[in-house]
């Protein structure tokens, strides 16, 4: 459809695709504050827009490629559900990498030297989330509070996110393409408006102090 960009500016159609998923996931953000506002929305409405653009951003950039956006999270999120907690963290980390590892070693034969833009980058992205969640998950359900850092207290997860809200974190249309990765803790307290009223309280006692 956006082919005559191609034809008339020159620049190739990978790089003219990735440029409107990241135009439209930034026209789109403030739409999905307003309008899909914690205040006004229950978090499985916002879950599942946030999935369903992600998606199609994903579909329209890549195509049939994009099937490895699901494939390499499902086969994860498996592991979670049938691995104990004490060590789904390193399998979930060594089925990502396998997964990730093959479509990299995939390109560089069929497509060795290629500038082109492909499923790779959103896949990174994706396995950084998913290795993340499960380590925060065995940190969460198995280790003693005592024992953690800081950041891994804030960040521990002590239940295991339902197949909605894991996948609308994986596919979180806002960083899908490019990144940055966001950890669970704090996409759930987006979807769920608490960094709103974090936001509120700070900014209460910065008022208050001065």
């Amino acid at each position: 459809f956006f082919l005559w960009i191609t034809e008339y500016s020159g620049i190739p159609i990978d790089q003219v695709n990735f440029v409107i998923t990241e135009l439209v996931a930034l026209s789109l953000a403030p739409l999905f504050r307003s309008l899909f506002h914690p205040s006004k929305s229950q978090p499985e409405v916002r879950h599942a827009f946030g999935l369903l653009v992600g998606v199609c951003i994903g579909y329209f950039a890549f195509g049939r490629q994009s099937f490895h956006l699901a494939g390499l999270p499902a086969a994860c999120y498996l592991v979670i559900r049938t691995q104990s907690p004490h060590n789904l963290q390193r399998t979930v980390l060594a089925v990502a990498m396998v997964y990730l590892s093959c479509i990299h070693v995939h390109r560089q034969v069929y497509d060795y030297g290629s500038l082109t833009l492909d499923i790779t980058g959103p896949l990174m992205v994706v396995t950084q989330k998913v290795s993340s969640l499960a380590y925060s998950i065995h940190d969460g359900l198995t280790c003693d509070e005592e024992k953690l850092t800081k950041n891994q207290k804030y960040y521990a997860i002590k239940k295991i996110p339902s197949i909605l809200e894991y996948f609308s974190y994986v596919f979180q249309f806002q960083v899908l393409m490019a990144g940055p990765t966001v950890f669970y803790k704090d996409y759930l307290e987006f979807i769920n408006g608490q960094n709103f009223l974090k936001h509120a309280q700070s900014t209460d006692v910065s008022n208050n102090t001065d």
